[in-house]
């Protein structure tokens, strides 16, 4: 590995510092991504049955026993029900989700500029080894493989290196970014859906499962 980095020359050691980084971001946003998916419909089951068995702060005890950002959003719905008037309840849902979006995408820009950054670094080595090699042929006198060699390859190495990284760096990045809109878009049926239900009338909502509820 040491020997590559070699070859590459000087462009190599910001691709590693950017390989490095990459690696940091992937691991801590997938496990956070990954921990913040949830079971929108068994929470949501939950909190309408509790809603419906003891008012809001029943909800808000049931919907407390979920963890990530679908269950926050609820939450936060329920004490916004509890404290705003209900033109304010939509607003409240609204501002929950956009906080809890930024969670989600928080330091993905990271791999974005990375994929959008590294091609040019592994250019930028590629002339460095370009010029190289051009000034062993203006100092030797010739231009054989042994006088031009290390240049190409370290060119080549650069641009290898370079592409490799923001192939994985946008691959990682869109696999990312679709875990954020599955997260997104159960917490805009979470929130809809616990909206629907503290806006409906008591005479609307649906009789209550008992034989389930006593499961």
């Amino acid at each position: 590995m040491f020997a590559l980095l070699q070859t590459g020359g000087f462009a190599m050691w910001p691709l590693v510092l950017c390989s490095v980084i990459m690696v940091a971001v992937v691991i801590d946003r997938a496990v956070y991504l990954l921990q913040a998916r949830c079971a929108r419909e068994d929470l949501l089951d939950e909190v309408t049955r509790s809603y419906r068995g003891g008012g809001i702060d029943e909800a808000a005890a049931a919907a407390a026993g979920y963890r990530g950002p679908v269950a926050r959003v609820v939450r936060q719905v329920l004490a916004t029900a509890g404290t705003a008037r209900p033109v304010d309840w939509r607003a409240g849902a609204e501002r929950a989700k956009a906080i809890q979006q930024a969670l989600l995408e928080r330091r993905l820009y990271v791999l974005g500029s990375i994929g959008a950054v590294a091609p040019f670094i592994g250019l930028f080595g590629t002339v460095l080894g370009i010029q190289r090699a051009f000034a062993e042929i203006a100092k030797q006198g010739n231009a054989g493989i042994g006088v031009v060699g290390a240049g190409v390859s370290e060119a080549l190495v650069a641009t290898a290196a370079g592409l490799g990284i923001a192939i994985v760096a946008v691959v990682a990045y869109n696999i990312l970014n679709n875990l954020v809109d599955q997260v997104a878009l159960e917490m805009d049926l979470a929130a809809d859906e616990v909206l629907g239900i503290l806006e409906a009338p008591a005479a609307a909502l649906p009789p209550l499962d008992l034989a389930e509820g006593a499961e």
